[in-house]
């Protein structure tokens, strides 16, 4: 597989767009050159040739030639989150960048590989897959000093020209492969933010604690569809996907700034870097007591929505600030998470379900239904229209209220009960 090699002044040659003696019809021809630094089979052959693409970079360059993306299935999607990650890896990772970008695809019409010049010439190139990589190069303003060594991968396609002696069943069957090499090669499952750490330590460690309990913890999505029965034949129960579980540790450090209850409505976020890393100090134990206590939970809300409807109504929108609230609580009265004691404790509350429990959790939600109720009516005096639950769960202003120093008597009071 060849390799682009990304310096900041490669070395190479490009003709712009015109009709010449070997290329009639006008477009582009490259010629590539290896990178400087970078050892090359004594003599390239078309498997094997290491290139720079030294206009890659270049800003102004990529604006000029347009026709080099016109059948890539998108434009370049400007400074996203997946682009800026590329473009930080090339310059804070440059050795890194081969492995972890998917390369770029290029359709031609001719590459003539030059063992004397160590050059390789691609005829009307059109790169198919890879515009958000290059243009997400191009875009960086200053570079690592080190940026000389990043190389991504280049996969070369040569579909030969039409000449006019080719019949119409030709031609359409020609422009029917290109479709479906650019479309197949920009489609795939969507990669989610938690896929990404699904064979991490802390992951593999989890999925080890809670088969100990009996359990499968889905690490990676779909998992469970596709080994339940065998899971099911041997004695195990299903237990949190990594999303879900993720989103009660953070809920359970309601005060840390980048957790808590609002930061856990947002997935994505909590598998980036400082987010994440705070997850991961999380003990395996601990991890448990939390599913086993938003299964408590749950089941009380669902007992409790029966009969009062405004439970009914937010539960959903007040997951993990009432999760939250309960953890603030426990922790008021000195709770020992981790413990094997408290493990107990929760065990045998998911098997009980006690009054006790729901009153617990009853006490918490009417605590936040009271918050809310003040914060609409000063909303209602301000912006002269309701607050409504869904923007009160989702505003650090409004729930951070919920935690003061000071947890609220009544709140203390239950968590004991239930002890």
């Amino acid at each position: 597989m060849p390799y682009l090699a990304l310096p900041r002044h490669g070395r190479g040659s490009v003709c712009l767009p015109a009709a010449s003696k070997a290329n009639p019809r006008g477009g582009f021809v490259f010629a590539f050159r290896p990178a400087e630094n970078r050892r090359t089979p004594a003599r390239p052959t078309k498997a094997n040739i290491c290139t720079p693409i030294f206009a890659s970079k270049d800003a102004e360059a990529l604006s000029r030639y347009d026709l080099l993306f016109n059948r890539n299935v998108r434009v370049w999607l400007g400074k996203t989150d997946v682009n800026q990650d590329i473009a930080k890896t090339f310059k804070n990772a440059p050795k890194e960048f081969a492995y972890s970008n998917n390369g770029v695809t290029i359709l031609c019409e001719k590459h003539t590989p030059d063992p004397a010049s160590q050059e390789l010439e691609i005829v009307n190139p059109r790169v198919v897959n890879g515009s958000q990589t290059l243009h997400s190069v191009a875009d960086i303003a200053s570079l690592g000093a080190d940026s000389q060594a990043a190389r991504v991968m280049l996969r070369i396609i040569q579909i030969p020209k039409l000449e006019p002696a080719h019949l119409p069943e030709e031609a359409r069957r020609r422009k029917q492969i290109i479709r479906k090499i650019a479309l197949r090669n920009n489609s795939q499952n969507v990669i989610k933010k938690w896929d990404l750490v699904s064979n991490d330590d802390f992951q593999l460690e989890l999925a080890r604690y809670f088969r100990t309990k009996g359990l499968f913890y889905e690490r990676r999505r779909g998992e469970w569809s596709n080994r339940r029965t065998d899971l099911k034949s041997v004695g195990v129960e299903r237990g949190p996907e990594i999303k879900r579980l993720v989103q009660l540790i953070a809920s359970y450090y309601w005060d840390k700034d980048q957790l808590g209850p609002v930061a856990a409505k947002n997935p994505a976020k909590l598998f980036e870097d400082k987010e994440y890393e705070k997850i991961t100090e999380t003990h395996a134990e601990v991890a448990y007591q939390l599913f086993l206590l938003e299964n408590i939970m749950e089941a009380h809300v669902r007992e409790l929505s029966q009969s009062r409807l405004y439970v009914k109504n937010a539960a959903r929108q007040v997951k993990y600030a009432l999760f939250a609230l309960l953890v603030r609580a426990l922790q008021s009265i000195d709770v020992n998470w981790g413990s094997e004691e408290f493990t107990t404790v929760l065990e045998t509350e998911l098997s009980d379900q006690t009054p006790r429990w729901r009153k617990f959790v009853l006490s918490a939600f009417d605590y936040i239904r009271a918050a809310f109720r003040a914060e609409d009516k000063r909303y209602r005096q301000r912006e002269k229209q309701p607050l409504t639950i869904a923007n009160f769960a989702k505003s650090k202003t409004y729930i951070n209220k919920l935690f003061p120093p000071a947890v609220a008597r009544n709140l203390r009071t239950a968590g004991r009960a239930v002890l």
